[in-house]
């Protein structure tokens, strides 16, 4: 589905611009000023008049806003999908849609820190199919088709604790950092294992990926 229709065309000049800035931090060029690197995530589409649950449920719309508002707060040129709680569903939760916050797990499901040694870590194989990854597939797809310009191959694995402590329930991983740290470094370990796997299918499809932590 194309939504290009729906924003104006890229100010190719402000692009060139904003490459040579984004460049800054990669070569030492020193042009113009430091970049700014949001995690955007769903501002992008409320600050275009969609909704939040409009920017999970509809990928493709959620990536044009995000380029569209990189422009218009003159940030990057390159589109970021930082997307809620990515690799928890292919772990094992069940992701659900809501109205005013991103997706969240309907529950934790970690209850005892024995449960985690049988928590486990997808392979590359199926973190291609999986939840996640396919998100990312229909994003790459949609943004070399419509905004070229934009693409760059990336993966994440942010917020490590914070996904990991949705595993188990927060209050639980707090406290396993106290009395239970084996169980909390674990769990640790894993989710980031699953981002690395996102990040080796992103490199498969795309020849590299950059990884986002």
């Amino acid at each position: 589905m194309g939504y290009e229709e729906l924003f104006p065309p890229c100010d190719m000049e402000w692009h060139a611009r904003s490459k040579k800035r984004f460049a800054n931090a990669f070569v030492d060029s020193k042009f113009d000023r430091v970049d700014v690197d949001l995690h955007m995530l769903s501002h992008a589409a409320v600050a275009c008049g969609y909704t939040i649950r409009d920017f999970y449920e509809k990928p493709e719309l959620g990536i044009h806003c995000v380029a569209h508002i990189y422009q218009l707060y003159d940030l990057l040129p390159v589109t970021h999908w930082f997307y809620a709680s990515p690799w928890l569903a292919d772990l094992g939760c069940n992701m659900v849609y809501m109205d005013s916050i991103p997706p969240i797990p309907e529950k934790p499901i970690i209850a005892e820190p024995g449960d985690v040694d049988n928590l486990q870590v997808p392979s590359i194989e199926e973190v291609y199919d999986g939840w996640t990854y396919s998100q990312y597939k229909r994003i790459y797809a949609y943004v070399q088709e419509h905004i070229p310009h934009t693409f760059l191959p990336m993966s994440y694995a942010f917020d490590i604790t914070g996904e990991a402590a949705a595993l188990c329930g927060v209050e639980n991983f707090i406290m396993w950092t106290f009395v239970e740290q084996e169980a909390a470094h674990k769990l640790l370990a894993k989710f980031t294992e699953t981002s690395v796997n996102g990040a080796l299918c992103t490199a498969k499809d795309h020849g590299y990926s950059m990884l986002i932590v």
